[in-house]
């Protein structure tokens, strides 16, 4: 029974968004009532480290002397220290202009046929994968990023279409992108960490064990309900924005482009298969293994394409998912009008390009081989 109201629910919501969507072709994005609801209940969530301190601090100056407020004064700057949230740092290896001139070239048309900033970083990923982010709190650096089995796989055309639809994300007002609802999350992170019960695997837990489990579990109950709520809010219009990405892409990298880019993108798992031909794995392969799994999926067959595309049009819609169906985005491209893309391939030199990134590529690829030799 809860699971077919849970599925009626996802259902709902799957559409509503959908049709939102295509709303949004004849309307620009406006301020809705959930996003407005999100950064009300994010701004709940930043504030309890702000009044843990506080009240840490107003007890330990009030009861100075006394043992008692000492005591959880000090707790409570302890506990706001840790929910406090810190700023995102770009940890893996990213690459500047000055770096990558050509490619860069490539990305700053992007974004200006998007009417987005261009980013200030570039990265390579080793999984088949495309991302945006946004790193710092002060100073913020804007960083796209794209796995080496996604650019091998793809098109010219396709690989603008793809960081095309990264890139959009810096302005079609994706709540999920931005830094206050992220250090929101962060204190739910952190909240659930700090009150995470200790299960110790080798002995059965005592009395006074699932007395201290019980509590914790309360103390993270209205923080974690809180935290759900906010998923709940943002992923409704975070699907929105996933749409939105994809008709900005679209008019930038071309429909067709941005649709076959997607129908690979749901291949990839098949093609990765591929890789075990390379047994017994070699670091000194380097790239190779990127273009043995673009290869693998040039291999796969006609009827094992549709069998995939049937499986993946069987997806259904999700409350609780950031991104919509694949088989939904594709149908949402089909309402738009094909017509030249903004940035055409032919006037950008891939070759170069693929130059530029090659170092990368075989130091990717040796990290790949590496984690298939441990497997």
């Amino acid at each position: 029974m809860i699971n077919k109201s849970l599925a009626k629910l996802h259902k709902f919501h799957g559409e509503q968004v959908f049709l939102e969507a295509q709303r949004a072709l004849l309307t620009p994005p406006r301020k809705t009532f959930r996003l407005i609801a999100s950064y009300g209940v994010a701004a709940v969530l930043l504030l309890l480290p702000v009044l843990a301190i506080g009240f840490g601090l107003w007890l330990l100056i009030s009861g100075f002397g006394t043992l008692a407020p000492m005591f959880w004064g000090a707790v409570l700057l302890g506990v706001g220290y840790v929910l406090a949230p810190r700023p995102t740092r770009q940890t893996e290896r990213s690459f500047l202009r000055a770096e990558l001139p050509v490619t860069f070239g490539l990305i700053d048309a992007i974004a200006k046929a998007l009417g987005v900033e261009s980013p200030d970083a570039f990265r390579v990923l080793m999984e088949p994968n495309a991302s945006a982010a946004t790193y710092g709190m002060l100073k913020r650096q804007n960083v796209i990023a794209i796995g080496m089995p996604l650019w091998r796989v793809m098109t010219p055309q396709e690989r603008i279409a793809i960081l095309a639809h990264e890139m959009a994300h810096f302005g079609n007002g994706d709540p999920a992108r931005g830094t206050f609802i992220w250090y929101a999350m962060q204190v739910v992170s952190r909240w659930e960490y700090l009150l995470a019960p200790d299960v110790n695997p080798v002995y059965a837990p005592s009395m006074a064990s699932w007395v201290t489990a019980s509590i914790q579990f309360l103390c993270r109950l209205p923080v974690s309900a809180l935290g759900n709520i906010l998923l709940y809010l943002q992923y409704y219009d975070s699907q929105r924005a996933e749409y939105l990405a994809d008709g900005m892409a679209a008019k930038a990298g071309g429909v067709e482009a941005m649709k076959s880019s997607l129908a690979k993108f749901a291949l990839l798992d098949e093609a990765y298969g591929a890789g075990s031909s390379l047994y017994p794995y070699s670091k000194e392969q380097n790239a190779r293994v990127f273009d043995v799994i673009a290869e693998g999926l040039r291999m796969i067959t006609p009827a094992r394409r549709v069998e995939l595309a049937a499986v993946a049009a069987k997806e259904t819609a999700r409350v609780d998912a950031s991104h919509p169906p694949t088989a939904h985005r594709i149908a949402f491209l089909g309402l738009l009008e094909s017509g030249t893309p903004a940035v055409e391939a032919a006037a950008f030199n891939f070759e170069e390009i693929e130059r530029e990134l090659q170092s990368e590529a075989d130091r990717l690829g040796r990290q790949l081989m590496q984690s298939l030799e441990e497997q």
